[in-house]
């Protein structure tokens, strides 16, 4: 894929999705959570990115906030 297509299909996927990412960004806000202390942040995230597929991983490094979201296997 050349690099204005791809420019394109992101620019179209956040245009169709200005709503939902405009409302999570409220919600992270909104929360107003310390840093290493955004539990309801984590739980929102972790509940959309499983929701959509990503593998999730909880209390990465010991933190009980981080997290890491997988998805595929292998290169780009």
């Amino acid at each position: 894929m050349n690099t204005n297509k791809a420019k394109q299909l992101a620019i179209s996927y956040l245009d169709d999705h200005a709503k939902s990412i405009a409302d999570l960004s409220d919600a992270i806000f909104y929360f107003a959570e310390p840093g290493l202390q955004e539990y309801e942040t984590v739980e929102l995230l972790t509940d959309l990115l499983g929701e959509a597929g990503f593998v999730i991983e909880r209390e990465l490094s010991g933190f009980p906030t981080g997290f890491l979201a997988a998805s595929g296997s292998g290169g780009p």
